[in-house]
């Protein structure tokens, strides 16, 4: 597996306190380091994507929310740090934008002066942004004019648009987000499907596709989100194999 999500619980609590006060610090720093070599050395790419709590364009009157949510940012940052990365969307951390709050052109304007004052220059490279899976909150279309205001690349998930589209087609808004990214990173997208006994925007455990890409197959690199994680992603390259070789029969 060559594009792998690391749990944020790598670190427990790690919003409250800093790597470098842990007693075993010294040892963390030579394991994470070497795991970053061994991730190099096998040209595998690692990402985070903290907890829908981690939100930094909380309301008006609760900067703590805010302030605990910077802290844990720039903790998973510091673990890319420790593993020897440089900072770049290459190991990007994830996180949707939260609320609206009453006000969503506030509520971004928030999260960008978060983002432009607060974080360190490491965490603000990593930091990318996903569109949302309700109506009520941020569509591809909204998280635009967050990346004009601070930079921010878009990742974009197919699932989430069908429930919140901002009135964009998904090829539309899928190209849109691709051209958020900065020149010589590659961008990532997400794929998930909708779990049968659940609400329709329930993660299933496995994925089915066939995973379309509007042609950019070759330029995107693609994190499947779903209950079965990488069991999820072995079956679905399985059923792909076991698809192209029919195929490939079928034609001979």
């Amino acid at each position: 597996i060559q594009f792998f999500r690391l749990s944020s619980g790598i670190f427990p609590w790690m919003s409250e306190y800093k790597a470098d006060e842990l007693p075993d610090f010294p040892a963390i720093r030579e394991a994470l380091f070497a795991a970053g070599e061994a991730a190099r050395a096998l040209g595998q790419r690692l990402t985070f994507h903290p907890s829908e709590f981690c939100k930094i364009a909380g309301a008006e009157d609760r900067d703590d929310w805010t302030s605990q949510s910077v802290r844990e940012l720039e903790s998973h940052s510091n673990v890319f740090d420790l593993m020897g990365y440089e900072p770049s969307a290459w190991n990007k951390i994830n996180i949707h934008v939260g609320g609206v709050y009453g006000d969503k052109d506030a509520a971004l304007q928030r999260f960008a002066k978060v983002v432009n004052e607060r974080l360190s220059k490491n965490c603000k490279a990593r930091l990318t942004v996903e569109n949302d899976d309700r109506a009520a909150l941020y569509s591809v279309r909204d998280l635009l004019k967050l990346h004009d205001l601070c930079g921010i690349p878009i990742t974009f998930d197919f699932h989430h648009h069908k429930f919140c589209t901002g009135g964009m087609s998904e090829q539309e808004a899928f190209l849109a987000a691709l051209a958020t990214w900065p020149p010589g990173v590659r961008p990532v997208c997400h794929w998930s499907e909708a779990r049968d006994d659940r609400k329709p925007t329930s993660h299933s455990t496995y994925v089915l596709g066939p995973i379309s890409l509007h042609g950019k197959e070759q330029e995107v690199d693609v994190m499947i989100e779903s209950k079965g994680k990488e069991l999820s992603l072995l079956r679905y390259r399985e059923m792909a194999c076991r698809a192209a070789a029919a195929q490939t029969a079928h034609r001979a």
